[in-house]
């Protein structure tokens, strides 16, 4: 667990409101001693000094008070327990824990004699923070019930109830139930809001740690920075508190791929501790276990090392060797040794950690099962496979985990890994003695963290970081399919081929489905126009603040720009505006929800029933070390398992390379016969890879490609399946075009989503988009005019388009052409745009709130078929996002398109229009092949193509 920090410290400030020294005299008689009215200023000095951090001052005050006290009424009179009250939170203030329970367990005692609910209540609270931090949160949990259940029934007390909320929150939060408390942080805000009170930073900060918790990472930055914004309206700017937001903001942009940013950000913090307190401070001390994460995080073990090694040397020595304190530090350090190789190290750390929770905490701390997990996976990597199991069952034990409900594990991501160490170290010993039951144990282990993985995307509000997530833990799909056919070619049976199958259908697109169906929803339900036009503007607005570039953090003491926190609050705001929407459309159709989390995996022979007779259907799932293949057709099953090549991704870059690089520098010949020895040789190595092995399934003259990972960048077009007949005569070469009319899908959901309504009809049948766009394209004009003339469309042309005119098109017509740019930031993350005029691009984010009754879009510009990579969902760009939009056909290229040749290659593909559109493409780019000696080279004909449904 991590340890708390300043921030944490304000909400442990707001839950001990009931310690006001006004509000016990209230209820209590005058005294008349003269030694009275000192004791009690001392308890007023105390508490100034506590709101000022002054609490070593507060705690002499303190101390001082209760003398009096204590010499006038005895040890166990409510002032005197007042007056430890203020002792002890001093002592809680400056994390000293141990010195601090005792004292409130006093109190306590002394207020219950007396049956003053309201300061037991605060007894509670107290007590609860402290065991928080001592890692005992099932008692602490139970003492923030406790508390408010005495102070529920006074609304006077409307803060503090709703800092007993956030403090139940908080303990759900350190026991990794990160759902669990999203509704009592949400209650919690709305009492802050109504009172307007400026504790709602505390109940932004606690949500922001919820949803970092369940990776939501986008959504926890906006959370972190509205609590920041309405902390910077009351404190000054060189408050610690902000440094504790800096951290996590730094976490948040190492989560969201900006570790430089978030590297500065918690520099900035550093610089915050060191100038208002010294490096032996436990705040300081706090700061190095995040920055030994962060370290972690980014995969640089020695500095981590360095950083956790000082933490837990400085905890050691203010907390003593044995204090559950130490665990959180303990399993960092011990998680960086072992991922730095440094395995004994790393045991002795994981089992010192054990002693200590054993100890200190009697094997009630709920990650306790991580302990284990990493001895486990510390055994598999020296090749002790026995012992690794074993312990992997210790800590299947120590989850308390259901075989029938495996879902109600948490924390998921932790429990996945332990499954995935699991089911490798099953594999490995299958390997080794051809015992079956270890293979079907693999496969088990590797299914169950499958499914685990959606749940913790499911979890996961924000689209970009579904994706992410998907995209860096999508290896327990891969492992689960390659068990799955291990078992088919072991066992022989064809239900393993066919959960294979199903775990490869079921991955692929799958968070593209769901913004289908939810696009799809939310346009047919038969929902107020109204409450629609509200989800689609709170929507639109969301989106164009989140996508406001604020800048690099800079690295003095104002980190965070201004208009960053200012939109952070906006953001926020904007979030729970939308997300109250979705709840009226829910309550107006319940189906809504049940639609969007019926996500159903098309069985096989639903799939083949789809299929048309002359169409061929072949999906790749790409692993670390093989490669599944699997073929649909009418009446056809085949799975295929093959080790991949040594330099697969080397190769396939290689290969588009000699594609386009000739014709990015024209005039060098000696490029061009190096690219087409290269064109040869591995135009025919990547067939024999990718399609050799399959090719005598495909016996039909239509074919469509499922791609994986990498193979999204292949053009397969391209590929030849042997040699030419004329090296010098591109018509004799045997391109995998001449035999097969390609189309391509990113998901083989779009197979068999017919369940949802159909959409309603386009009125009109084209629109060609050429807009004014510099640099200008020649042939794009002339582009657009000749199809018009030949599909009897409409056209613009040689002018800027603005987004309500293509909003209107999207709607009006049937197939939207656009000849245009497409361009691309620098970023590694980036997707394409499509430019409409030298101030306004279309994006992926504006695509999802476009209504279309287009059932075909065809970009006819560079690039506009490219992306970013993400396992499972393939490629993140402009294409996925007309498909999410709802458009069933999208055209586009795969690089730099010749001008005159595009020109050509579209004219043919609709003069061709009543073909399905992969025949039209095909026929149309045998055409140049075949017509165009100077166009005949792939590059011209290959770069386009056709996803999605062919025939509508």
């Amino acid at each position: 667990m991590r340890p708390k920090s300043k921030i944490q410290n304000l909400k442990s400030k707001i839950c001990c409101l009931a310690l006001s020294p006004t509000l016990l005299l209230a209820q209590s008689a005058p005294y008349t001693w003269a030694d009275t009215a000192q004791a009690e200023q001392a308890l007023k000095t105390s508490r100034i000094d506590y709101d000022q951090e002054q609490h070593g001052p507060g705690k002499d005050a303190a101390i001082q008070a209760r003398k009096i006290f204590e010499q006038l009424y005895g040890p166990t009179h409510p002032k005197t327990a007042l007056a430890n009250l203020h002792l002890a939170r001093h002592l809680r203030a400056e994390d000293l824990i141990a010195e601090a329970v005792p004292i409130f367990e006093r109190c306590l005692s002394a207020f219950e004699a007396v049956r003053d609910t309201f300061h037991i209540s605060s007894c509670y609270l107290n007590l609860s923070i402290c065991l928080k931090k001592l890692n005992r949160l099932e008692p602490a949990r139970a003492y923030g019930f406790k508390a408010l259940e005495l102070v529920r029934v006074n609304s006077h007390h409307a803060n503090i109830v709703a800092a007993a909320k956030i403090n139940i929150a908080d303990c759900y939060i350190q026991e990794q139930r990160f759902k669990t408390a999203l509704p009592w942080l949400e209650s919690a805000r709305k009492i802050y809001e109504s009172s307007k009170s400026k504790d709602l930073a505390s109940a932004y900060y606690f949500t922001g740690e919820a949803y970092f918790g369940l990776g939501d990472y986008a959504r926890a930055q906006t959370q972190y920075l509205a609590s920041y914004a309405l902390i910077k309206e009351g404190l000054p700017k060189d408050h610690p508190y902000f440094a504790d937001l800096l951290v996590r903001l730094g976490f948040c942009s190492q989560k969201l791929g900006q570790s430089a940013q978030g590297l500065s950000y918690f520099f900035a913090a550093r610089d915050f501790y060191l100038k208002q307190e010294s490096d032996t401070s436990h705040n300081y001390i706090a700061f190095l276990q995040y920055l030994g994460e962060f370290y972690t995080n980014s995969k640089q073990y020695e500095a981590a090392i360095w950083a956790l090694d000082s933490c837990l040397s400085a905890q050691t020595h203010r907390h003593k060797p044995g204090s559950p304190r130490l665990l959180g530090t303990l399993r960092l350090l011990g998680e960086a040794h072992a991922r730095a190789g440094h395995w004994d190290v790393a045991e002795g750390i994981f089992y010192r950690g054990l002693r200590i929770q054993t100890e200190a905490l009697g094997g009630h701390y709920p990650l306790t099962f991580r302990f284990y997990a990493e001895l486990a996976e510390i055994d598999r990597a020296r090749g002790n496979l026995t012992r690794c199991l074993s312990l992997c069952d210790t800590a299947f034990t120590t989850t308390r985990f259901d075989g029938v409900h495996p879902e109600t594990v948490l924390p998921r991501n932790f429990f996945r890994e332990l499954l995935q160490t699991c089911g490798t170290a099953h594999q490995a010993l299958w390997r080794q003695n051809q015992d079956t039951t270890h293979l079907t144990q693999a496969e088990r282990c590797f299914r169950l963290a499958t499914e685990c993985l959606y749940r913790e995307v499911s979890d996961i509000s924000e689209a970009s970081d579904q994706t992410q997530l998907y995209h860096l833990d999508y290896d327990a799909v891969e492992q689960w399919v390659d068990a799955a056919l291990m078992l088919h070619h072991t066992k022989g049976e064809r239900r393993h081929a066919e959960r294979a199958f199903q775990a490869t259908a079921r991955s692929k697109g799958l968070l593209l489905a769901e913004a289908i169906r939810r696009n799809r929803l939310l346009q047919h339900r038969n929902l107020p126009d109204s409450l629609l036009e509200i989800e689609t503007a709170l929507r639109a607005q969301f989106e164009n603040l989140a996508l406001l570039d604020t800048g690099p953090a800079p690295s003095n003491s104002d980190t965070i720009r201004e208009a960053e926190w200012k939109n952070g609050r906006k953001l926020a705001i904007l979030r729970e505006r939308y997300d109250a929407v979705l709840q009226a459309i829910t309550a107006l159709s319940p189906a809504f929800a049940t639609d969007l989390l019926n996500l159903p995996t098309p069985p096989i022979q639903a799939l083949q029933r789809a299929l048309p007779p002359d169409q061929d259907l072949l999906v790749f799932s790409l692993g670390r070390a093989s490669l599944a293949l699997f073929v649909l057709n009418r009446d056809t099953f085949v799975p295929l398992r093959q080790p991949l090549g040594d330099n697969l991704a080397g190769d396939i870059a290689a290969f588009r390379r000699c594609l386009t690089e000739p014709f990015a520098n024209a005039s060098d010949d000696a490029l061009y016969d190096r690219s087409l020895d290269t064109l040869l040789a591995l135009g025919q190595s990547l067939f024999d890879q990718l399609l050799r092995p399959v090719w005598p399934f495909l016996r039909r003259p239509r074919l469509v490609i499922v791609p994986d990972g990498i193979l999204y960048h292949v053009p397969f077009e391209a590929l030849l399946s042997g040699k030419p007949k004329d090296l010098g005569n591109f018509k004799s070469y045997p391109f995998l075009l001449r035999d097969k009319a390609l189309s391509y899908w990113l998901s083989p959901y779009t197979m068999v989503e017919d369940t949802l309504p159909t959409k309603v009809r386009a009125p009109k049948r084209w629109m060609g988009m050429a807009p004014l766009v510099n640099p200008l394209l020649p042939h794009a004009d002339r582009e657009v005019r000749h199809i018009a003339q030949a599909v009897r469309g409409d056209y613009t042309a040689g002018r800027p388009i603005d987004l309500a005119f293509f909003q209107t098109a999207a709607q009006s017509y049937q197939t939207l052409h656009l000849a245009t740019h497409c361009r691309m930031d620098e970023s590694p993350n980036a997707a394409p745009y499509i430019a409409l005029s030298d101030s306004f691009v279309l994006t992926p984010q504006i695509l999802r709130r476009c209504a279309f009754r287009a059932k075909m879009v065809v970009l006819s510009a560079c690039s506009s078929g490219q992306g970013a990579l993400r396992r499972g969902e393939g490629i993140i760009g402009l294409v996925r996002g007309f498909a999410q939009a709802g458009v069933p056909c999208v055209v586009a290229s795969q690089w730099v398109v010749d001008d005159e040749a595009s020109e050509a290659l579209m004219l043919a593909f609709y003069k061709n229009g009543a073909q399905p559109k992969d025949l039209a493409l095909q026929q149309a780019a045998l055409r140049l092949l075949r017509q165009s000696p100077m166009k005949a080279h792939p590059f011209f004909w290959a770069g386009f193509r056709v996803y999605g449904k062919t025939k509508f």
